[in-house]
C-alpha cells in the first residue's frame, strides 16, 4: 500500500477524496432513501432484494437459488454476491443500512479503479490523463451510480480491465475475453460492441483468415460464453432446466420496451432532442457533433491501421454504440 501512495501519489489522495465525497454524499441520502420498499427508487430496490436474499435466506435451498438465479436474471448474478460478500459483515453489525451503504461505496471504489485503469491504458500524458480522471469523475452518470447499485460499475471494470489485456495482447485474442463475456452477463447491452471487439483482431491481421486465427477466434468465443456463465451461473444448468435460459432470453431480449417508447420517433427527432438535448444540452450540437466524431473515426481508422494500435477507433465505437 505505501508502495502505491509512494509510486501515485496524487493518483492515490485523488481516489481517496473521491471515496470521502461517496461517503459523504450517501450519509445525506441513506436513511429512508432507497431502503423501505415503499419509497425506494425502482433500481436501488432490485439491488437491496436480491443482496437481502442471499445474506438472509429462510433455507439452504433458498440461498442457493438466490446466489445462481434469483429473482433478475437481466442483471448478472456475479453482482449481487460479491456484494452481498462485501456488505456481510456491515449487514450484521448495522442492518440494512449497513448494507445498502457498504454496497454504495464499493460500487463508488469500482468507478474510480476503472477509471483510472481506462486513463493509465489509452492516455500517455499525464495533464491528458488527469483532465480525463477528474471529468470522468464529476459526470452526472458517475455521480448516479455512486449512489445507485447497478451493473454498470462493475461492467465498467470488467471492460476496462478486458481492453488493458486487450491492447497488452496486441489485440489479439485469448483468454481476456472472459472479462468481455462477463461484462456482458452483467448487463447485455455490450452485445452491441460484440462484433467491434472479435473484428479488431482480424483487422490486425489484415483480415486474412487462417486456422490457426480461426481457432483462437472460436475459443475466444468459448471464454465469452464461460465469462456469461460466470455472471449467470443459472446458465449452467440450462441442459437439465431449460427455463432458466427462457427466462433470461425473456427478461432481457423479450423485456426492452419501456412505457417512455415512441416507435413513431424519426431519426431527425432523435439526433435533435433525444441525442442533442439530452446528451449536448443543445439539440443544434447533435449534427456536427455526429459529423466530427465520423470524421475523427475515419481518420483514427486510418492510422489505427497504420500503426496497429486500435485504442482510438475502439473507445470511439463502442461509446457511440452504448451511448
Amino acid at each position: 500500500m505505501k508502495s502505491i501512495f509512494k509510486k501515485y501519489p496524487f493518483e492515490a489522495a485523488f481516489t481517496v477524496i473521491f471515496i470521502i465525497l461517496a461517503v459523504r454524499l450517501n450519509l445525506m441520502f441513506l436513511t429512508g432513501s432507497n431502503i423501505n420498499d415503499i419509497i425506494a427508487g425502482h433500481d436501488e430496490y432490485i439491488a437491496v432484494k436480491e443482496i437481502y436474499s442471499i445474506l438472509h435466506p429462510a433455507s439452504l435451498k433458498h440461498f442457493f437459488m438466490a446466489f445462481i438465479s434469483g429473482n433478475a436474471l437481466y442483471y448478472g448474478r456475479i453482482m449481487f454476491y460479491i456484494d452481498a460478500l462485501v456488505a456481510w459483515i456491515p449487514d450484521k453489525i448495522w442492518g440494512i443500512e449497513g448494507m445498502v451503504f457498504s454496497v454504495r461505496l464499493f460500487h463508488s471504489l469500482l468507478i474510480v479503479i476503472s477509471i483510472w485503469i481506462l486513463a493509465f491504458t489509452f492516455i500517455k500524458k499525464s495533464g491528458v490523463r488527469w483532465l480525463f480522471v477528474v471529468g470522468s469523475s464529476c459526470l452526472y452518470y458517475t455521480m448516479y451510480f455512486v449512489m445507485m447499485p447497478k451493473p454498470e460499475p462493475m461492467q465498467l471494470l470488467c471492460l476496462a480491465w478486458f481492453l488493458k489485456l486487450f491492447k497488452d495482447s496486441g489485440w489479439k485474442f485469448g483468454r481476456h475475453f472472459i472479462l468481455f463475456g462477463i461484462a456482458y452477463g452483467l448487463k447485455f447491452n455490450v452485445l452491441l460492441i460484440l462484433p467491434i471487439v472479435f473484428l479488431v483482431p482480424l483487422a490486425e491481421n489484415t483480415f486474412k483468415l487462417n486456422k490457426q486465427l480461426l481457432i483462437a477466434g472460436f475459443k475466444s468465443l468459448f471464454f465469452v460464453v464461460a465469462g456469461i456463465v460466470i455472471a449467470i451461473p443459472c446458465l449452467a444448468l440450462t441442459p437439465l432446466r431449460p427455463i432458466f435460459l427462457k427466462t433470461y432470453l425473456h427478461e432481457t431480449f423479450g423485456g426492452t420496451e419501456k412505457t417512455y417508447d415512441d416507435a413513431s420517433l424519426d431519426l431527425n427527432s432523435w439526433l435533435m432532442n433525444g441525442f442533442g438535448d439530452t446528451y449536448l444540452g443543445v439539440g443544434a450540437l447533435a449534427i456536427p457533433f455526429v459529423l466530427f466524431a465520423f470524421v475523427l473515426l475515419v481518420s483514427d481508422f486510418r492510422r489505427a491501421i497504420k500503426e496497429k494500435d486500435y485504442s482510438s477507433p475502439l473507445l470511439i465505437i463502442s461509446g457511440l454504440i452504448l451511448m
